[in-house]
């Protein structure tokens, strides 16, 4: 499970933020909280506040408690570059770079403890079933149902046509 969140146009150099953003990739997140809350480099005020998001994000839309993550992905992507004029010596005009920075973040949930809690909420089985089509004929694809309520989907890949079986709790 993957919660994600971004923030975009923050006005600082990408390398300046991918420097905080190595301090904290792959770490537990109440640790990269504290590694941010101390840093005095001034991505990392933006960055704590793009995890809080995050953390947010997996408290309210999946019920994760804040213990169970850790950050997957921490990235500072280069954004537009605002250009600024300053006049110099002999009529010149000297160009100023402004840039802006795209920073984005992907937390993920201990595999354990989420597979857990998928099992309890709803079961999906597939099982594979015969091809129909031996000889390379092609049939239309057609949902169909059994007597149990399971429904059988048929997928063309390649020459092959295969069936499937999909099971869920709902009977």
């Amino acid at each position: 499970m993957d919660i994600k969140a971004n923030v975009k146009y923050i006005r600082m150099s990408s390398t300046k933020a991918n420097l905080v953003a190595a301090l904290v990739r792959g770490k537990q997140v109440n640790e990269a909280l504290d590694i941010l809350r101390f840093n005095v480099k001034r991505p990392s005020i933006y960055i704590e506040k793009l995890l809080h998001s995050a953390i947010a994000n997996a408290k309210h839309n999946f019920e994760v408690k804040e213990e169970d993550l850790y950050i997957k992905e921490l990235k500072a992507d280069r954004g537009p570059v605002l250009k600024r004029w300053q006049p110099r010596a002999f009529g010149r005009a000297g160009q100023i770079r402004k840039p802006l920075t795209h920073v984005s973040i992907i937390l993920t949930a201990d595999d354990k403890k989420v597979k857990q809690k998928d099992q309890q909420q709803k079961e999906v089985k597939i099982v594979k079933g015969e091809a129909d089509d031996i000889k390379g004929e092609r049939k239309k694809d057609k949902k169909k149902t059994d007597s149990q309520g399971v429904k059988k989907f048929s997928f063309k890949k390649g020459d092959n046509q295969s069936k499937f079986q999909r099971r869920t709790g709902d009977k």
